[in-house]
């Protein structure tokens, strides 16, 4: 907060400024409690996001969340709301659930929508208007992003492979598994099988119209619930191979069975400690966490 007024570093304002300018997609991809008295119905930012809270991300655009697997709010009515609590509930779903985004700009934009700073409101509604395409948009840059991922661990797997063949070939021997080209080579590939995959799941959850992020969450709770010893070094490989995200995905499965005193002997047994401690110094932040 900027009080007293003035009191911001220019870092932070500046920081402020562009978070603010993306807050609003928090409220498309993350569970949403609202906290509801009677004063909610009358502010922006809360009816904002409720009603971004109600929908969920398609290629399409914005649809409707409640009633589907995408439904992720939760209505707690509060101080005087909580009298007839099922009342209130049921007239905010019915007031923000099918809204199109072009219906909540209209009705946002009513002067009887209060907010405390007049300039947050004159930044957001334009935004509301274009949503739908913004979303469209990210979808599109997702598949590329997947795409290019794949494509690119693909090149390195086939150099890997080039490699490994080579030296084969140079030596007139086949490559035993500690060899550094044989090693490379199997992590290749297992960063295409991680592209592939991501590429394929993003691709069902599209079909299944289930928002992506919903999806990842759901398998990765019940992946964490089956993991056992037996997948340690599979676990382990996949810290030195393929992208951030799959390295950081099994970090977070090492620590999750590492509360288990014979799995850590079995994580250090399979060489687990040398790209844990790897991770630890260099990784990215959630990496470093899990490691």
């Amino acid at each position: 907060q900027d009080h007293p007024k003035g009191s911001r570093s220019a870092e932070d304002a500046a920081a402020f400024k562009r978070m603010l300018k993306e807050v609003n997609r928090l409220y498309l991809g993350t569970t949403v409690l609202i906290l509801l008295d009677l004063s909610y119905v009358s502010r922006f930012w809360t009816q904002f996001e409720s009603w971004l809270s109600m929908q969920f991300a398609t290629p399409d655009g914005l649809k409707p969340a409640v009633g589907t697997k995408n439904e992720r709010h939760h209505i707690v009515c509060i101080q005087n709301a909580a009298e007839q609590s099922e009342l209130h509930e049921k007239m905010l779903i019915q007031s923000w659930a099918t809204k199109t985004p072009e219906q909540a700009h209209a009705f946002l934009s009513k002067p009887d929508v209060t907010v405390t700073n007049q300039g947050d409101k004159d930044l957001q509604l334009p935004k509301i208007k274009a949503l739908d395409a913004t979303v469209q948009g990210a979808f599109g840059d997702i598949s590329r992003s997947l795409e290019d991922e794949l494509a690119a661990s693909e090149a390195v797997a086939a150099r890997a492979r080039a490699e490994l063949a080579a030296w084969e070939a140079e030596n007139d021997a086949k490559a035993g598994e500690k060899n550094r080209l044989k090693v490379a080579a199997r992590q290749a590939a297992s960063a295409v099988a991680a592209a592939r995959l991501a590429k394929e799941e993003h691709a069902r959850a599209i079909s299944s119209s289930v928002d992506p992020a919903m999806m990842k969450r759901a398998e990765a709770a019940s992946a964490e619930d089956s993991l056992s010893m037996s997948d340690v070094p599979e676990l382990v490989l996949h810290l030195s191979g393929g992208g951030d995200k799959r390295k950081e995905q099994a970090a977070a499965a090492l620590a999750k069975l590492a509360r288990n005193a014979d799995n850590r002997v079995a994580i250090a047994k399979a060489g687990g400690i040398a790209p844990l401690v790897a991770l630890a110094r260099g990784g990215t932040d959630r990496q470093k966490e899990y490691a």
